[in-house]
């Protein structure tokens, strides 16, 4: 994909829902695949009709707040996250960074995804930084020995 990650390496995927619709089965999710060193995409609501998106910002501050809530170490703000907008478009943009990096960026007009990479291969790691700019210690951080 876009971010240079394994797409074998992905875990269940989830939905991350607009705020009002609050739901913890995403954090757990994420938990689940984490504990497997896989990966996980996160696809980010909207409300067409309304025309209301989720956007990956309030998707990070989201899961930031749910680990603030559960207290299980899952999501903190050194987390290293991938965002991913407007996929498949001519515009499309991927940034990587820690988490609490990735808050207030501002990635343009939605659709955004967000994916959260478990134990990375080094191939995947130099992908991130290439393509996503993610800066090499950070990545470092998450490559399976």
């Amino acid at each position: 994909g876009l971010a240079g990650l394994q797409s074998y390496k992905f875990g269940k995927t989830a939905t991350l829902p607009l705020p009002e619709k609050r739901s913890i089965t995403p954090y757990d999710v994420l938990e689940d695949n984490k504990k497997q060193g896989l990966h996980t995409l996160f696809l980010l609501d909207i409300e067409k009709e309304e025309e209301r998106y989720l956007t990956a910002d309030r998707a990070i501050e989201y899961l930031l707040d749910l680990e603030e809530e559960l207290e299980r170490k899952v999501y903190t703000g050194d987390t290293l996250s991938v965002v991913v907008a407007r996929a498949g478009s001519e515009d499309p943009l991927v940034k990587a960074d820690r988490c609490g990096n990735l808050i207030g960026r501002g990635f343009g007009r939605p659709p955004h995804i967000l994916i959260v990479p478990g134990k990375l291969h080094f191939l995947e790691a130099e992908a991130l930084e290439y393509f996503a700019d993610a800066p090499k210690e950070v990545v470092e951080e998450y490559v399976k020995e």
